[in-house]
């Protein structure tokens, strides 16, 4: 037996911070449209709009994930965090691009232009990764 003190716990896994990073740089050029895609309306609402909302039930930090010159989408975004994807090199760059703001904790990457995902969806997520 050694007399060293036991290893710090870490903390229990409910207690950890999450993070929502909605990836929303996409410029939807399959809909025919200078909207982003995140932008159009689903019942009259954008409908990255219905993803922060519910997210923000669920996770103590959201970073949207937007391309260059997607002020509109910042605006929606707002208070939450934005990170800048300036070159669309894939779905796994533009989740590297808010590396910076996760902090620690769990991490949920969210496709922006998926609204009707749930609060309760997404609390079952990260009860999932706990």
């Amino acid at each position: 037996m050694t007399d060293s003190a036991p290893a710090a716990a870490s903390p229990p896994a409910a207690h950890r911070p999450a993070t929502a990073v909605i990836l929303a740089a996409g410029l939807g050029t399959r809909m025919k449209s200078d909207w982003p895609k995140v932008m159009h309306p689903l019942a009259g609402r954008p409908m990255l709009r219905y993803l922060i909302d519910n997210a923000a039930q669920v996770f103590d930090r959201i970073v949207v994930v937007i391309g260059p010159g997607m002020e509109q989408v910042a605006a929606l975004a707002a208070p939450h965090a934005t990170a800048i994807q300036h070159d669309r090199l894939g779905t796994a760059h533009a989740a590297l691009q808010a590396a910076d703001l996760f902090g620690t904790g769990d991490v949920a990457v969210l496709y922006g232009d998926n609204p009707l995902i749930t609060a309760d969806s997404m609390r079952r997520l990260l009860a999932c990764r706990r």
